[in-house]
């Protein structure tokens, strides 16, 4: 996964981008990434700095005044060699830049400035921003609708940025694929045994049908450890990731999170994958990783986001896989997702947030580790368990052919 890659924080519009300015914030530099040799000190001890200066500039929403510090961050990185900007995730600052740029739109917007508001959308543009619907469904900027320029702008994102259009046209998945690896699950691994006793999982899951504990583990792991999609953790496994926040008084990103819950599931010999769930853009860096967890109760697979404490059903209350929710998306079907479906147990979380405004751009490819086990994420699995990726039909992009499996095929990637 690709350096800086995490999800943006609370599912709602206001919030979902303001948080996601802030989680760039960290993007800028990580010091323990830091490539040691032929750098400029200087300019890194500055970079340090200067995330003060946004700290406080975004906690006001003074975005002026972030613009004007990211101007001249720019100018000095662009003086800088190679070893020095390996450092940074120059589109992560870029869409920084842009963010700052849509919220000037915003509030000029609210004065009903024709002008000034559509430099700062061109502007926001120019930089990255390409959330169509962030745009076009917002009531601040209806008095443009009638503005060829405002057209224009918006039309020149719509390929990239409406999210259920691109979704909507994206190619078909094909049919088997010859001498693929199929999905292994070692649930009698002896360390997971170690897992289920620690947590005491037995207990924690109840004594209820398959699903009920499925939905016990899922409510347990989401109010055990907190969310922070800002927060990078390292470690691989679930007792080591419980430790970490649990020490470190903080939360984890939501791999971390998938990741644990898990581990869990295979403790108790439930199969279940860790899925991250990829937007079309390539340089779009807001990635979201859930659970593909197998019911034998119900014969299939279900939903399972520990992020949210969230899973999703059909109209008639029926638990969904990752791939039906895709398809009902596709075709206009209604999905619902749980009632106390929630970010940290402070903030409830509705469909339209969740569903409509976030997941749809992220679930156009998907990928996922071939073989699930104890410590499935630690460097010595990670670089030789085979990574399987599921394309619709005309999608590339870059890719390490010597990690990672492209299919076209949705059965055997989701072993329906």
């Amino acid at each position: 996964m690709k350096k800086g890659t995490e999800i943006k924080e609370v599912i709602s519009i206001e919030l979902l981008n303001y948080i996601f300015i802030s989680l760039l914030m960290f993007l800028l530099i990580c010091p323990s990434m830091i490539q040691a040799q032929n750098i400029n000190n200087d300019f890194i001890r500055y970079s340090q700095e200067m995330e003060q200066g946004l700290s406080e500039s975004l906690s006001v929403k003074d975005y002026r005044k972030t613009i004007r510090l990211l101007n001249d961050w720019f100018e000095k990185y662009y003086r800088q060699d190679a070893a020095t900007k390996a450092n940074f995730q120059e589109g992560s600052i870029e869409m920084l830049m842009a963010t700052c740029y849509f919220y000037l739109a915003e509030e000029t917007a609210k004065d009903l400035k024709t002008d000034s508001t559509l430099i700062y959308l061109e502007k926001a543009i120019s930089y990255g921003f390409i959330d169509y619907k962030s745009i076009k469904a917002n009531a601040d900027f209806e008095f443009l609708n009638q503005e060829q320029r405002f057209i224009t702008l918006t039309e020149s994102i719509k390929e990239k940025g409406d999210y259920l259009f691109v979704l909507k046209n994206s190619g078909h998945y094909t049919g088997s694929e010859a001498e693929v690896p199929m999905f292994e699950y070692k649930v009698s691994d002896i360390d997971l045994v170690k897992v289920k006793e620690y947590f005491n999982l037995d207990s924690i899951a109840g004594t209820g049908d398959e699903m009920s504990k499925i939905l016990n583990l899922l409510n347990w792991a989401h109010g055990l450890i907190r969310h922070d999609g800002t927060k990078s953790c390292y470690e691989t496994n679930a007792v080591d990731i419980y430790r970490f926040a649990t020490e470190n008084k903080c939360g984890v990103n939501c791999r971390a999170l998938a990741v644990f819950l898990n581990e869990c599931y295979l403790a108790l010999g439930i199969k279940s994958r860790f899925i991250t769930c990829n937007p079309k853009n390539y340089d779009d860096l807001d990635v979201h990783v859930i659970n593909h967890v197998f019911s034998g109760q119900l014969g299939k697979w279900v939903w399972i986001d520990p992020t949210y404490n969230l899973y999703v059903t059909d109209d008639k209350g029926s638990l969904l896989s990752i791939f039906e929710v895709r398809e009902k998306i596709i075709n206009d079907e209604e999905i619902r997702i749980n009632e106390n479906a929630n970010w940290n147990n402070e903030k409830s979380i509705t469909k339209e947030e969740y569903i409509d405004n976030y997941m749809v751009k992220n679930l156009y490819w998907f990928q996922s580790a071939l073989v699930f086990s104890y410590n499935t994420e630690s460097s010595g699995n990670f670089k030789k368990n085979r990574h399987i990726a599921l394309y619709p039909t005309g999608f590339n992009r870059e890719v390490n052919q010597n990690t990672e499996v492209i299919v076209y095929d949705d059965i055997y990637f989701w072993e329906r």
